[in-house]
């Protein structure tokens, strides 16, 4: 039963919301909303810069009419945050927001609007004003500063809404592959997945979900498979959360989706989990039709997906009906239309014409899950308080029912599209699931999601049970799959100046990062030698002497470039693992003699040598102490990252203001920090990338302008944008042709060659870390089990910001590599 399952959940659901609290998340939706909505009405005033306007004005501007419904919502949401208002309500401050109204209430406001206030589908027909919209450039910088975590999901709304009116005319389409288009993609799916895999906000719903299906499984009988369903599993985000909790030769599990193409991918990314089984499912057909059995199924898992059926309802009880009786349904479901990414791809669909029956009844605020064991139709009703294992209550209504399709049997219907709070959107309010799920025949309702607001009403994570004829409690039974993650224990205590880390988040190694079929990067003789390379244009431009020294170019543009002297000295890689520098942040165990900067138990960021493990020795010269408030991923993204910029700008390349810049490192966290630093000593940047994402979000950061780094054309380009003379800095890799591009008296700078670790300069760089000069570069967080999935993200050439590594007991044992 849910109940059960929540309240042996209890203490790890607990550990789940402390860490969402640490990490800010809150104040990151918050703040979030606030950027999007003025992405938005930039986005609108693109479209259309006349003002006042009407929905026909859009369209003859080239809005394609099937995108109405999308519009009209933007401008509901935009009207409700101040940011648009109908021409006839100037002189009237917008509407206060108040609690959800009661069930009667709610259905008199949708059949009778007030006198003073335009019915909601009006607006539509309404001349619209658009409030001139903060600089969302300058708000988007501003989030990633003080959220550095968020960098998925503030990078697809980015690129989102700065295709935003190319989208609403037709000349994109997110939802269609490039060949359907005859152009680029607009939206990066590799992004997309990225961001239902491990960012912030899914890896908190994952974790949950990850959770409750390990107390399921503890639970589960052992002479007989766990039959297991996903819907709308999509680009296998949940999936991959789940399938580390499974045993192979005890599951069946059968991962669906609409498009034949995402069950397809899905078959090449988890071929190595052959338990699994890959089959199309629409939500709004039959599913005996589709091939699947009745009552089938002993968990149904719906991760975002219930809400994009047409008909919600039908849809539920088709899901009850693949259930076998006491079958759980475990779901996610998004609440907030302002930060569901899904509206961009959900709109651009025929509009549904699906009611939605249900009786909505806030839950109470006090409790952060709420447990309903009702069935539906209602004789007498108990209120019991349980208690889980770590002292939280919720709260559990143990009232009965009789019906199988309980909707079918109120009377009562409400259309999702008229509710008066959100207005034309597919997505319900926190408190409308419980009974909805409830009159579609399940039973023992819980529902969970942060404890806080505004996390609170923008997404739950449910749990619920089609009931059978006799209930059958769970057998108690300890978890049968250990939650203690594999470490490397260092037995030996550290010498004299060393420390001893228990590291908490990493950073790779830059050798680590650059891809072998990557043009920028070929070698030729020994790979470990970064000093000779032939055909290289990092060779170009040749200089003696110390790496600062602006040499003159010479008539032999292959001999630009080559170096000898400081810059050599400061320490070129090998490969020999052991000279690798990597970045990471935790715990102080233990200190060698003579050791007065760092102490046991304080956190600290640093260097370390080798390769990223969860325990580490180092020099404790380099180490330095985390501020308070920042996290430990966050930390972890400073020292290399920031060490290498340094070198390369200020003391190589001796970048000054007003000179320009030629970065050619996309948008990884060497370029994103090196991108920082050239900011601050005023420099003009030219940043060339790979990817539409990249160059996106390189630009809203800071860049002059962006340059596709595979044209072929795009040296020219940077001529063409200097009048001629090139950059004075091209700081790289850079692959041949890009020589032209630099200035007759400008300096090269291969990023990432010099050893980081001088105690000197590791000093002054990170002495701007306690005083605020140096803040985390925007990252995104993979649990150290998923290393595998880091690197191929990093070969594809597709890396936004820094990759950390997180040894964090909540994703699951971390194994260990040999």
């Amino acid at each position: 039963m849910p109940g059960v399952i929540l309240a042996r959940a209890g203490q790890e659901l607990e550990r789940i919301r402390a860490a969402w609290r640490t990490g800010r998340h809150d104040a990151f939706l918050a703040e979030a909303r606030h950027a999007l909505l003025h992405r938005y009405a930039d986005a609108l005033a693109r479209l259309l810069p006349s003002a006042p306007f009407t929905m026909d004005d859009l369209i003859t501007a080239g809005l394609l009419p099937r995108h109405r419904r999308f519009t009209t919502t933007l401008l509901d949401l935009l009207h409700e945050h101040g940011l648009a208002h109908l021409s006839d309500e100037e002189q009237r401050p917008p509407r206060p927001t108040t609690p959800p109204p009661s069930h009667d209430q709610w259905h008199h406001e949708a059949a009778h609007p007030r006198p003073d206030e335009p019915r909601h589908r009006s607006r539509s027909t309404g001349r619209w004003r658009l409030t001139v919209p903060a600089d969302p450039d300058e708000l988007t910088r501003t989030l990633l500063l003080r959220h550095p975590a968020h960098l998925t999901e503030t990078a697809l709304t980015t690129s989102l809404t700065r295709r935003l009116p190319a989208l609403l005319r037709g000349e994109h389409n997110p939802a269609a592959p490039p060949a359907h288009q005859g152009s680029p993609e607009p939206i990066d799916n590799k992004l997309l997945q990225h961001l239902y895999d491990v960012a912030p906000v899914c890896r908190f719903t994952n974790r949950t979900a990850a959770a409750l299906l390990s107390q399921i499984i503890a639970a589960w009988p052992g002479d007989r498979p766990l039959r297991v369903l996903e819907i709308g599993a999509g680009t296998g985000g949940t999936t991959a959360a789940l399938l580390p909790l499974l045993f192979a030769h005890l599951t069946r599990y059968t991962f669906t989706d609409p498009c034949l193409a995402a069950c397809a991918a899905a078959s090449r990314r988890f071929s190595g989990h052959d338990f699994l089984d890959y089959r199309p499912l629409d939500l709004d057909a039959d599913p005996v039709t589709q091939g699947f059995t009745s009552g089938a199924h002993d968990l149904v898992i719906a991760a975002n997906a219930l809400h994009t059926a047409r008909d919600l309802p039908a849809a539920l009880d088709r899901v009850r009906s693949l259930l076998t009786p006491g079958g759980h349904l475990l779901a996610v479901e998004t609440h907030d239309p302002c930060l569901l990414l899904g509206p961009l791809t959900t709109f651009f669909r025929p509009t549904p014409t699906s009611t939605v029956h249900s009786s909505p009844t806030p839950t109470s605020p006090a409790h952060t899950w709420t447990a309903d064991t009702s069935t539906a139709h209602t004789s007498t009703a108990h209120t019991s308080t349980a208690h889980t294992s770590n002292g939280h209550a919720w709260a559990a209504d143990t009232s009965t029912a009789h019906t199988s399709a309980g909707h079918a049997s109120t009377g009562r219907a409400w259309a999702a599209e008229n509710d008066p709070l959100r207005p034309r959107t597919p997505l319900l309010r926190r408190e409308q699931w419980p009974p909805l799920l409830r009159e579609c025949g399940f039973t023992d309702i819980a529902q969970t999601g942060p404890d806080t607001a505004p996390g609170r009403d923008a997404f739950s994570i449910l749990l619920a049970a089609r009931p059978r004829a006799h209930a059958r409690p769970l057998r108690t039974a300890p978890p049968s799959r250990s939650t203690q993650r594999s470490r490397f224990v260092i037995h030996e205590p550290p010498g004299p100046g060393m420390a001893a880390v228990e590291i908490r988040a990493a950073t790779f190694p830059l050798t680590w990062v650059e891809r072998p079929d990557d043009p920028r990067t070929s070698r030729t003789g020994a790979s470990s030698q970064h000093g000779s390379r032939t055909g290289d244009p990092s060779q170009h431009g040749s200089r003696t002497g110390a790496s600062s020294q602006r040499g003159s170019r010479t008539g032999d543009p292959s001999q630009r470039g080559s170096r000898t002297g400081a810059s050599s000295q400061r320490g070129s890689r090998t490969g020999d693992p052991s000279t690798w520098r990597w970045g990471g942040a935790g715990v102080v165990t233990a200190i060698g003699e003579g050791v007065t900067g760092v102490r046991p138990g304080e956190r600290v960021t640093g260097l370390a040598p080798g390769t990223p493990t969860s325990h580490a020795l180092t020099w404790a010269r380099l180490l330095t102490p985390i501020p308070a408030g920042m996290t430990d991923a966050e930390a972890a993204t400073v020292p290399l990252a920031h060490l290498h910029a340094h070198l390369a700008l200020t003391v190589q390349a001796k970048l000054s203001p007003d000179e320009t810049l030629l970065l050619h490192a996309d948008a990884t966290g060497l370029g994103l920090a090196t991108l920082r630093h050239a900011l601050q000593c005023g420099a003009r940047v030219i940043a060339a990338a790979r990817t539409p994402a990249q160059r996106d979000l390189l630009l809203t950061l800071g860049a002059w302008r962006t340059l596709d780094a595979q044209d072929p054309r795009a040296p020219r380009r940077v001529l063409e944008l200097t009048d001629g003379r090139g950059a004075e800095v091209v700081a790289g890799p850079v692959p041949p042709g890009w020589e032209r591009a630099l200035a007759g008296e400008g300096r090269y700078v291969r990023l990432g060659l010099a050893d980081p670790s001088e105690p000197g300069l590791f000093a002054e760089v990170m002495a701007g870390l306690a005083k605020g000069r140096v803040l985390p570069l925007p990252f995104s967080a993979f649990p150290a089990a998923r290393v595998q999935d880091a690197l191929a993200l990093i070969r594809e050439g597709r890396q936004l910001g820094e990759i950390v590594l997180c040894f964090d007991p909540m994703d699951g044992p971390v194994p260990v590599c040999h």
